[in-house]
């Protein structure tokens, strides 16, 4: 899980879904940056001598787990994006000339590397 709080903003993300207008007075930082088992709490204070504020490295969430919960309240109380109404024959037409700028795109690339479309395609893949 990927966790962001900025507390100037009052904004909350979890996994790049970002939530704002939250009041968080009592957040210990500027702000928090967590990724999967670690992260780092940001603090704007400096010390003297200090060019910049503190970082403080953490590896437990242990005291962040109400801002998660502020920002599972509020997902769950988001609406359901709206799907714009296309008319299926509309998508199709889209999507065929899509594939066909990107077919043009992929054969350019593949004879500027001196490869085949289908060598081009595979590496892509890899690299993915």
């Amino acid at each position: 899980m990927k966790l962001q709080i900025i507390k100037a903003d009052g904004a909350i993300a979890v996994d790049g879904v970002w939530k704002n207008g939250f009041n968080i007075p009592r957040f210990p930082g500027h702000a928090l940056q967590w990724e999967d088992s670690h992260g780092v709490l940001e603090c704007s204070q400096r010390l003297p001598g200090e060019q910049k504020g503190r970082h403080e490295e953490l590896t437990s969430l242990a005291g962040f787990e109400k801002y998660i919960a502020l920002w599972n309240t509020v997902q769950a109380q988001a609406p359901a994006p709206e799907v714009p109404d296309i008319p299926i024959e509309q998508r199709i037409e889209d999507e065929y000339e899509n594939f066909h700028i990107a077919r043009a795109l992929i054969n350019r690339q593949a004879q500027k590397e001196g490869i085949t479309p289908r060598q081009l395609l595979n590496e892509l893949i890899a690299q993915a």
